[in-house]
């Protein structure tokens, strides 16, 4: 993401900084050490190329909403952004021909399956040049999540999607269950147009679908793609501002969707492995279950290279990263925990649970948390316990602990003056033993 690219003049560079907040093109002139902003606003920009002449830089960006990437060119002469793509959805692996007039983009979203496209970018003409999937995919991904936003207590807004079932009602009282990430993944986020990822597609639906769950998945702070105070959250605080955005989130969807505040499950993996417990463990009250995949519970075992520049300055023989340990917290626990990982993890360390896991039973925490392992699974799991597996596991776990939607669940409805009418007539028609008179002459 960093190639410099020269301008005409051979002297100044177009760069990409986050000096505006969010990541956005810039230009240097090197000869007075001075820069300006190419581009601004409240979102991301991610460039792809220069055009040959140097007159436009082609790039990705997050202007029209936060879950899609569109194709732009920009000036370089004064940082007009003209859109090339015409349809609704995330755009990736863009290529562009030297002389900028050309653009291949691959688009998917929520409405269509990945397809190739061919951008005329003088005309801006869209063309669809592949026909690439099956009608078994497109039954797959007929389901549409539902997209939504929230502020949080410092104003910030935050982006999540969710599916319901079919009968849902706002004044519903429904178990939820939210999946995040929490941590930087360079562009990464969860809550995008056409990820049908088993995570945050596939299971939720599943859960809305079969068991009547309301289920979502949010992007807190901490996430990538939502400019450096998102990503710089965790410096010297992991967890925390998470938690916030979560218990904020969490009220927003009582509020406004229909849940039951005493039936909030929770999950994530790796990073989200780790913030589901730092949530189970620090807002007992908010959040009843919690299945966490693989999170490192202490972040001295983690890569020096990501938590140095994530979590916070780690000198060597040191315990510098002692103070972000899960292990003190754990105490803290009230709702049922299901801690999952693979014993082969090369990434974040089997070890990390198992750590944590002694600290619960040394707690007295044992008929509150289960362990599921797989022997010869690494970081995504995929030795013994494959994917249908795992998912089959958290559908059990999560029925056992908060249950699946009930009709007897459902806000009893008021007796209007009509329905009593019509129960007093019902009760005029029995019998005095109590048979009635259709049954009697039947």
């Amino acid at each position: 993401m960093m190639v410099l690219y020269y301008l005409a003049d051979n002297k100044r560079l177009v760069y990409l900084s986050e000096q505006t907040g969010f990541r956005h093109l810039h230009v240097l002139n090197p000869l007075y050490e001075s820069f300006k902003s190419l581009t601004s606003g409240p979102y991301e920009v991610y460039p792809i190329d220069i055009a040959r002449n140097r007159k436009w830089v082609f790039v990705r960006a997050t202007k029209e909403h936060p879950s899609q990437t569109d194709v732009y060119k920009v000036s370089t002469r004064n940082g007009r952004m003209v859109r090339l793509t015409k349809e609704t959805g995330t755009h990736s692996d863009a290529a562009v021909s030297q002389d900028g007039t050309r653009v291949l983009t691959n688009l998917v979203s929520y409405e269509r399956l990945k397809e190739l496209v061919f951008i005329d970018a003088k005309a801006k003409v869209n063309k669809t040049l592949t026909d690439s999937h099956p009608e078994k995919a497109h039954k797959f991904a007929e389901p549409k999540p539902e997209f939504f936003d929230y502020e949080n207590r410092h104003g910030h807004k935050l982006y999540g999607m969710m599916f319901k079932p079919d009968d849902w009602k706002k004044k519903d009282k429904r178990p939820v269950l939210i999946y995040f990430y929490g941590g930087p993944l360079g562009t990464r986020k969860m809550v995008v147009q056409g990820s049908f990822s088993s995570y945050n597609y596939a299971f939720p639906y599943y859960m809305a679908k079969k068991h009547g769950y309301v289920a979502c998945t949010i992007d807190t702070r901490g996430n990538s793609g939502y400019a450096g105070v998102f990503e710089k959250a965790n410096f010297g605080q992991v967890g925390k501002p998470q938690v916030e955005d979560l218990v904020d989130g969490v009220k927003f969807l009582v509020e406004n969707c229909g849940v039951d505040e005493k039936r909030v499950a929770i999950h994530g993996w790796s990073f989200g492995g780790f913030q589901t417990q730092m949530c189970m463990y620090t807002e007992p009250d908010v959040f009843q279950v919690g299945i966490a995949g693989a999170g490192p519970t202490e972040w001295e075992n983690y890569n020096s290279w990501y938590t140095r520049h994530t979590i916070g300055k780690s000198e060597p023989g040191k315990a510098t990263l002692k103070e972000f340990s899960l292990l003190p917290l754990a105490k803290n626990l009230k709702g049922h925990l299901l801690l999952v990982h693979g014993m082969e993890d090369s990434n974040v360390l089997f070890q990390d649970t198992v750590r944590v896991y002694r600290e619960l039973l040394k707690a007295g925490k044992e008929t509150l948390v289960e362990l599921f392992l797989d022997p010869t699974g690494g970081h995504g799991l995929g030795g013994d316990v494959k994917t249908l597996s795992r998912y089959r596991k958290y559908e059990q776990f999560l029925l056992r602990t908060i249950g699946r939607y009930e009709e007897k669940d459902a806000p009893k409805r008021e007796k209007k003056p009509r329905d009593k009418e019509r129960q007093k007539r019902k009760r005029r028609e029995k019998k005095p033993d109590g048979v009635d008179v259709a049954q009697a002459g039947t």
